[in-house]
């Protein structure tokens, strides 16, 4: 069984640049206009004291709209040009990340901010010097993000990385790769000129849902003989044809029917040929005794009632969730 890679997943550092530039343009526009606003009010109200425009005392509110507009990464995972160009934070297996790891990061990359505000009002030389340090030091931690790792340096310090929104929220690095519709079928008509194919597996899995069905999400029951291995075999035979497939999706019941032990599958098919495949798989393990469905419900069906969508998501909740 291959196992997923995070990096593999991760966006690419031009995308995340882009999402940056974006963020800039943003932010740029913004102050202009909260400098545009505090100029015209100065002028407004206190002009005919003799007061005038500040510069240095224009620097904290600014600050302030830098911080506030980047500090979206803390609460949300992701500044707005990043989710323009549909990317977000996560922990580095894929999964939601921890507050601290993403205050961590946004200290590496946004803290300079506050060492040039200091500047701005003191005009401590040595100060300066320290903001064009820090500047370089972020310019290189970008570059890193070129590596096979995709992270940039403030991502390995916090221990996250950017992946696309739509990339399952689920420990990455427990997915399996499975096949390709393509791979599938060139293995089913190899193994059938060779070997045979059961047609009671065939029958089974065709019965058990019609081709107009799928892509489904399907709750099985797998009647099972009691081996310590038997639920890494259970989920080894679909881990081959399905992909991101996660081991929390098979679960081992505790409960014993007679000399059998129940073990509960969630698994999404896209096709009827992943299911046949999958079922095949099964039938070769000693320890599997029978299979039999719970419940199917058809997903990514645009004409589907809001409470079809919500039974398929309520199905398919084990797919996404670690414990």
């Amino acid at each position: 069984m291959k196992k997923q890679d995070p990096s593999a997943t991760r966006v690419s550092p031009l995308l995340r640049a882009l999402a940056l530039m974006l963020d800039l343009g943003l932010f740029a526009g913004l102050a202009a206009a909260l400098v545009s606003g505090i100029d015209y009010l100065t002028y407004s109200l206190l002009g005919s004291s003799g007061a005038q425009f500040n510069a240095t005392l224009i620097s904290f509110p600014v600050l302030l709209l830098y911080m506030l507009y980047f500090s979206s990464e803390l609460m949300m995972n992701k500044t707005l040009g990043k989710q323009l160009m549909g990317i977000e934070i996560r922990a580095d297996n894929g999964m939601t990340p921890a507050s601290e790891a993403l205050f961590r990061r946004f200290m590496f990359k946004h803290a300079w901010t506050v060492v040039l505000f200091l500047y701005y009002v003191s005009g401590t030389e040595l100060l300066y010097w320290g903001v064009l340090a820090w500047l370089a030091v972020l310019a290189l931690s970008g570059v890193a993000a070129f590596g096979k790792e995709k992270q940039a340096v403030h991502d390995q310090f916090a221990k996250v990385a950017v992946y696309p929104k739509k990339a399952p929220k689920t420990d990455i690095s427990q997915l399996s790769k499975g096949k390709s519709e393509a791979e599938i079928v060139a293995e089913t008509q190899s193994s059938e000129v060779q070997q045979g194919m059961s047609e009671s597996i065939k029958r089974t899995a065709k019965a058990t849902l019609k081709r107009s069905d799928f892509p489904c999400a399907v709750e099985l029951n797998i009647y099972v003989k009691d081996s310590a291995e038997v639920e890494a075999q259970v989920f080894d035979a679909f881990a081959q044809y399905v992909p991101n497939v996660h081991p929390n999706q098979v679960q081992l019941s505790d409960k014993k029917k007679g000399s059998y032990t129940t073990c509960r599958v969630v698994m999404r098919f896209d096709s009827p040929l992943q299911m046949e495949r999958s079922y095949a798989a099964l039938a070769k393990s000693p320890n599997v005794i029978t299979t039999i469905t719970v419940r199917s419900v058809k997903v990514d069906d645009g004409k589907k009632s809001k409470k079809q969508k919500g039974q398929a998501l309520e199905l398919l909740k084990p797919q996404s969730t670690v414990h």
